[in-house]
């Protein structure tokens, strides 16, 4: 990914995510979309966060970054678990 790209936005009611940074940088900025709780956290390489149902997340590359995502659950287009919440950037 590039310096200022930004992923996700959205959340999922079944998934875990395991996101792990291999190079780089990033912010990722969450939010329980039932409980409101809020939190961010900064990655370097060889770091990762596990992101449970429920937290919407944006993960923002403050430089030239690789990653790699698992997933607890296969995508289905179907049914895509994947639900659109902006997450709000508190400074």
């Amino acid at each position: 990914m590039h310096s200022g790209a930004v992923i996700g936005n959205h959340y999922h009611r079944k998934t875990e995510i395991f996101f792990f940074l291999t190079k780089g940088s990033a912010r990722i900025d969450i939010i329980h979309v039932e409980k409101g709780q809020q939190r961010r956290l900064s990655l370097e390489a060889n770091h990762g966060v596990l992101l449970k149902p429920f937290e919407s997340h944006a993960v923002h590359f403050l430089e030239e970054s690789e990653f790699i995502m698992l997933k607890s659950l296969r995508y289905d287009p179907d049914d895509p678990d994947t639900f659109q919440y902006p997450v709000p950037v508190s400074e």
